[in-house]
């Protein structure tokens, strides 16, 4: 299930974003965004800055859990990327020149899904046949997200704590994150690799997921892969997309950074 927003140009001359909502796995909607954020203004906004800076937009959801547990989402997302590059043409897309981006838990499944297009064995693993040529993929922007599974309980904020370690078990299904397969496989720095595309990444430092981003762009750098971080002090979990300053100064560095590796290529 995916919301298109409509576009101005032909394809040939724009950039997809393909965004993946967040919501702790459990909650969000591809119209609203993350519910966690409280500012369904924000996520429009966020939106519509892309759209305005030449982006064609598709938005994309996925089944929650308890009905639908791991690895179902990072499936319906290569399902969807399917669809819409059998369906370029009709839909207007260009799909030789995409960036994903993703909020909270939608950066886990974003960051999984783009690991199997770069990663032959981690495709394997996962079940999931590429569907992008080397280079096609030209940006990943994370917005608060979830690398590591595992850590989603270490926020140093005990309210946020709970609700997110109810969401991640529910996701996976199990009563102990510890050691469980799933999530170990989902662990986007466990298994960063050298060829995963240049990355934005973003967060707060109230009860979000900081210290993950830090990592991850630390291993990032480690690999030689190019990953531009921005940690507002004193914001909350989802900031990124509320009506808020911190919120506009970061989505003008995302903006920029993606239009780096965008603006031209594939015409």
């Amino acid at each position: 299930d995916l919301h298109s927003f409509p576009t101005r140009r032909s394809s040939d001359l724009w950039q997809t974003l393909i965004y993946v909502h967040g919501g702790g796995y459990v909650f969000g909607d591809k119209l609203f965004g993350d519910p966690t954020s409280g500012d369904k203004g924000g996520f429009y906004v966020y939106l519509q800055t892309y759209l305005d800076a030449g982006y064609n937009i598709v938005s994309i959801d996925y089944a929650h859990p308890p009905a639908y547990r791991y690895p179902t989402p990072v499936i319906q997302l290569s399902e969807a990327v399917r669809y819409l590059r059998a369906n370029a043409n009709e839909l207007g897309l260009n799909m030789s020149n995409v960036v994903f981006a993703a909020g909270s838990a939608g950066g886990n499944i974003a960051g999984q899904y783009v690991l199997t297009q770069v990663d032959a064995d981690y495709a394997s693993e996962m079940g999931i046949a590429r569907e992008f040529e080397p280079g096609e993929i030209r940006a990943v922007a994370f917005n608060c997200a979830v690398f590591d599974n595992e850590l989603m309980s270490d926020t140093d904020n005990a309210f946020m704590d709970y609700g997110a370690d109810i969401c991640a078990r529910a996701y996976f299904g199990v009563s102990d994150l510890s050691r469980n397969p799933g999530a170990g496989q989902s662990n986007l720095i466990e298994h960063a690799v050298a060829a995963f595309p240049p990355c934005y990444v973003d967060d707060g430092t109230e009860y979000t997921f900081d210290v993950q981003a830090q990592r991850f762009a630390d291993t990032m750098a480690e690999l030689g892969v190019e990953c531009e971080l921005h940690i507002f002090e004193g914001q909350a979990h989802s900031f990124d997309t509320t009506d808020s300053a911190a919120a506009r100064e970061n989505l003008a560095l995302q903006v920029a950074f993606t239009d780096r590796f965008c603006k031209g290529a594939g015409e």
